[in-house]
């Protein structure tokens, strides 16, 4: 189901796109919901990442700066040249997943315990 909600949502945001496949739920996330899947393009599949509120989710008023302006500080990061994913669409309503954005796919460690403890 959300493939082909996703496979809609893609198709308004990146030209020539023909859907999407793949798409699984990542663990993790005390909020807010992770997923990964593929672009399907005719020059070759995009990795993508999926964050948005589950359904029925919404944050408390000051509690948290909310998707939109993760989205945005993700956004800015990134094209000041820091490494952070490129944000590729801002999740309207008419799109049909609810609140949150579409970034790239970025391989790499997301445990911090991890990345704090080993040495590079």
């Amino acid at each position: 189901m959300i493939e082909t909600e996703l496979s809609r949502c893609v198709a308004t945001f990146h030209p020539g796109a023909t859907g999407v496949t793949g798409a699984a739920k990542l663990s993790g996330g005390a909020s807010q919901e992770t997923w990964t899947f593929d672009i399907v393009h005719p020059d070759g599949t995009i990795g993508a990442i999926l964050r948005r509120a589950p359904p029925g989710y919404g944050a408390a008023p000051g509690r948290a700066a909310g998707l939109d302006a993760e989205a945005m500080l993700m956004q800015l990061a990134h094209d000041a040249g820091l490494p952070s994913p490129k944000v590729m669409h801002v999740l309207r309503p008419e799109d049909g997943l609810g609140r949150g954005f579409i970034m790239a796919r970025v391989e790499g460690e997301t445990i911090a315990r991890k990345i704090l403890r080993d040495e590079e």
